[in-house]
């Protein structure tokens, strides 16, 4: 059975919340999140891969995640990570550099990324992903950018990389 994303955008909040449930244990799916060697096998909607994947997982810690679209340009994305609950919570701060050219005019709004790892039991896990804007206008553009596709395409894949794993 294939899960659904349920993504929200909650009028005057600058908040966008996505959730899906998968049909693995909560460790596995935190593992999937954290373990770069896991990461680069999902993270990134169909059509896009992880080109470069580091991760030093501790509060303070740094995230980087480069993303490759497919005519080869590669997309720098960074974070610090803000606070390490395994398996159940982890939150980090997503940016891009102010002057990175790849993104053109593109370049996705900064954010916190608060993601929760529930334990449903019976081997299922509600992953819940809380991304927290400056503002309803950089949330708007997030989404126009296509963010609930690109979650929901990197959550199709995830949900192949648990039942292969």
């Amino acid at each position: 059975m294939t899960n659904e994303t349920h993504a929200t955008a909650p009028a005057n909040e600058p908040v966008l919340l996505l959730e899906r449930v998968f049909n693995a244990p909560r460790e596995l799916v935190w593992q999937a999140w954290t373990d770069p060697a896991h990461i680069s096998q999902w993270f990134f909607p169909r059509g896009y891969s992880v080109a470069h994947c580091e991760i030093d997982l501790r509060p303070g810690g740094k995230s980087v995640m480069d993303m490759k679209g497919p005519d080869g340009t590669i997309y720098p994305n960074k974070g610090v990570y803000l606070e390490v609950d395994p398996p159940s919570k982890l939150s980090y701060s997503d940016d891009v550099d102010e002057d990175e050219t790849a993104w053109g005019d593109n370049a996705p709004p900064s954010n916190v990324q608060t993601i929760t790892f529930t334990d449903l039991g019976n081997n299922t896990t509600r992953l819940s992903v809380h991304i927290q804007l400056a503002s309803v206008e950089d949330r708007d553009a997030m989404v126009k950018m296509g963010a609930r596709e690109g979650w929901a395409s990197s959550f199709e894949k995830l949900d192949e990389f648990l039942a292969a794993a």
